[in-house]
């Protein structure tokens, strides 16, 4: 009886230790949110060639006191991260009482716990400041600069010198030289960690771009659009995986209640729409969209030229279109839903 106690008490001892050692060695949390607020400078972000945000999908061309938010931890890559900041100086010859005022600030931030239990802790990563300033050229003609004063990393400053201007162009609005605005597009690298145990990362095969695999996303688009459109929310919450249960993680929440909100904020509204207002699906046109493949291969899509942020999956009425964007990535010669 002694030694059968005595066992008991060893299994318990044993069990408690196993215990303590899988919590004290879970995985650790990292997530990573972007802000973007712009006003009165029209601006687009890229996140590793991504497309994450822009103010012409406002349908105006001086945005004001725009601020969002959300997560880009399903864009980041291990190691050397890159973001793209593209802005326009139109305040200034069009509005120019505005163009101090005139703004666009990105703003990385990140959620960080040591094992899943703890609560996490916010610290910021990145900002990037752009403003215009007025200068005289040698002629003494006033003109606008893009500046980022303001700009740190952790907290630092970033000189000028760090931010690289990528490319520019201009534009001639009245096509007789009086206003040409300068469209320009600004670089930022940094190293970034990626924690987070995502499939197209860890498991998916990189990609060329073929006709093949074109075709084989636009089925995957074909069969999301017909899936929200009947209701069929069992079989939507399949064709979402993995990236719907990876972002329910990120999210810190189930993967139901995640399918849950998505349900509420985007396809109950789109269902509604398609049934009583008329709205019809998109016929897809190649002209129309471009295929863009990131992260090495690793993750890809189709976005349309007229706002890169709406997929082929999306709906029209009139010249106003609504639409839902999955990014896809290549796991065992299957195309899957990497990221939304």
């Amino acid at each position: 009886m002694l030694k059968q106690r005595q066992l008991k008490w060893w299994v318990i001892a044993l069990l408690w230790v196993a215990s303590f050692s899988m919590t004290t060695q879970a995985t650790p949390i990292l997530r990573y949110d972007i802000t973007y607020k712009a006003h009165y400078l029209e601006c687009a972000i890229l996140m590793n060639d991504k497309t994450v945000f822009n103010t012409a999908r406002l349908d105006s061309l001086f945005p004001q006191r725009v601020n969002y938010s959300h997560g880009i931890t399903q864009y980041v890559d291990e190691g050397l991260n890159k973001i793209d900041v593209r802005v326009a100086d139109a305040v200034y010859f069009l509005i120019n009482e505005k163009a101090e005022e005139a703004y666009c600030s990105v703003t990385v931030t990140a959620l960080e716990a040591a094992i899943k239990e703890d609560l996490p802790k916010k610290r910021e990563v990145l900002h990037l400041n752009f403003t215009l300033k007025e200068i005289e050229d040698q002629e003494g003609n006033k003109k606008p600069i893009v500046v980022t004063e303001g700009s740190r990393l952790h907290g630092k400053p970033i000189s000028e010198e760090s931010i690289l201007l990528l490319s520019s162009r201009e534009k001639d609005i009245y096509a007789d030289g009086s206003v040409i605005i300068k469209y320009s597009t600004y670089d930022y690298q940094t190293m970034l960690e990626q924690k987070a145990d995502l499939s197209w990362v860890n498991r998916s095969t990189p990609i060329q771009d073929t006709p093949a695999i074109r075709e084989l996303a636009l089925a995957k688009y074909r069969e999301i659009s017909q899936a929200i459109e009947h209701e069929a929310w069992d079989e939507l919450k399949e064709l979402l995986e993995p990236g719907l249960s990876e972002m329910a993680a990120l999210k810190f929440m189930s993967r139901e209640a995640y399918f849950d909100e998505l349900r509420e904020q985007v396809f109950n509204g789109i269902v509604r729409d398609i049934k009583y207002l008329g709205w019809q699906a998109d016929v897809f046109d190649p002209d129309s969209y471009k295929f863009a493949i990131y992260a090495n291969g690793k993750l890809f899509e189709f976005y349309h030229l007229r706002n890169n942020e709406a997929s082929p999956t999306s709906w029209t009425k009139g010249k106003t279109r609504m639409w839902f964007s999955p990014v896809f990535t290549l796991i065992n010669g299957e195309v899957k839903v990497g990221a939304m």
